[in-house]
């Protein structure tokens, strides 16, 4: 298990890195939240395929192979102290993991079209559909996210695995998560489970380390 341990220690390093460089390149580099339109939103896409195609590989696909690294290395190390909740966690982290993967190979495909020479005007008929799927099952929400952090934290914490912070913490990724999902209220919910989720990743990086 010790080149177990220091694999999920870096997949959770890695990801609470992968928000950070999402939202660098969203925010700062593409502008993606001055976007009113889904016509912007395909214009942006088309005009940096090569680095929206990667990023999305990075957040979206090697994010989610982390995941089920991780759901299965904390699987592993609870199952005989906490059975049933670690069974259900790592079932939740596999379900996230699979939607995210679904998700981001859906963005890839249509970064891939642009790279081939396909131009916005002969998607733009197509591409609200694309971007209601990729957003429902990826980003439009976060609760699968946070009911696997949610129960992850609260197996970890029954069986003294995790320490308060790393605990705390993922009761706000899941209260962001299940607040994602509700009505008008979730860009506040994904702002809350983003930022939680974040230090959440990287304290669950030393508590790997440490036990």
């Amino acid at each position: 298990m010790t080149h177990f341990k220091k694999i999920a220690t870096i997949s959770a390093v890695y990801g609470g890195f992968s928000y950070i460089a999402g939202m660098f390149v969203y925010l700062q580099l593409l502008q993606h939240d001055s976007t009113t339109s889904a016509s912007d939103k395909l214009h942006i896409i088309s005009s940096n395929p090569v680095l929206v195609h990667i990023t999305t590989l990075h957040i979206y696909v090697i994010f989610s192979f982390g995941i089920i690294l991780l759901a299965t290395y904390l699987y592993m190390k609870l199952k005989n102290s906490q059975p049933i909740l670690s069974l259900l966690s790592l079932i939740t982290g596999l379900i996230w993991a699979t939607i995210l993967i679904a998700s981001g190979f859906i963005s890839m495909t249509v970064t891939t079209l642009f790279m081939n020479g396909i131009v916005a005007s002969e998607l733009a008929s197509a591409w609200q559909a694309i971007d209601i799927i990729s957003n429902a099952l990826g980003g439009g929400n976060e609760l699968i996210g946070g009911v696997f952090t949610g129960l992850l934290s609260l197996t970890m914490y029954k069986a003294r695995f995790s320490g308060v912070i790393t605990s705390i913490l993922g009761v706000l990724v899941f209260i962001g998560g299940t607040i994602s999902a509700l009505p008008y209220l979730t860009d506040i919910g994904i702002g809350i489970f983003v930022i939680s989720q974040i230090l959440w990743f990287f304290s669950l990086a030393r508590d790997i380390s440490k036990n």
